[in-house]
């Protein structure tokens, strides 16, 4: 249906010391000491960031099936979009993601991340939480809070005590 585009690959632009020190964060921040070796160009140190990683201007932006996307939080503003693809935000409800999907399949658009279809309970699931609740009241205390019991006599001859090595009894 879609022809996926191939972007360029391009390494982890990393800090010079990651995975040396513990305070060195996963994150790009460039090189500005004098005798910094990443700033020097070291093969070893690791790439840095440079005008030759850029992706063409054409597929720059796009989302890997070749269309534009789109982050959507309410079906109202799906009104007039063609040629995109739309991703529910993170925010929206499954009520509200449901509504977004069924204008989203009349408009001929696809959904990235479409919520799954849960079974609805019945009562909004209140039966469930009485039951759970019940069961949580017939409950016995905890055993650790009760006092213990007699310990039971050990069967067998019992072991020796252990004899200390030497120094001040």
């Amino acid at each position: 249906m879609y022809d996926m585009i191939r972007k360029k690959n391009k390494p982890k632009f990393n800090v010079q010391n990651l995975g040396f020190t513990k305070g060195v964060k996963d994150r790009w921040r460039k090189p500005r000491g004098t005798g910094n070796k990443k700033r020097q160009k070291e093969a070893w140190a690791g790439a840095c960031p440079r005008v030759g990683y850029k992706n063409p201007e054409k597929i720059r932006g796009l989302h890997p099936l070749g269309l534009h996307e789109i982050l959507v939080s309410n079906s109202a503003s799906l009104k007039g979009v063609t040629n995109k693809v739309v991703r529910i935000a993170s925010s929206v409800g499954f009520r509200k993601a449901q509504e977004i999907e069924k204008a989203a399949k009349l408009a001929g658009l696809m959904v990235l991340n479409p919520r799954a279809a849960r079974p609805r309970e019945p009562n909004g699931g209140k039966e469930e939480k009485m039951e759970k609740k019940a069961r949580e009241e017939k409950k016995p205390e905890n055993k650790l809070k009760a006092e213990p019991g007699p310990l039971p006599e050990p069967s067998g001859p019992t072991p020796p005590a252990p004899q200390s090595k030497g120094g001040k009894q």
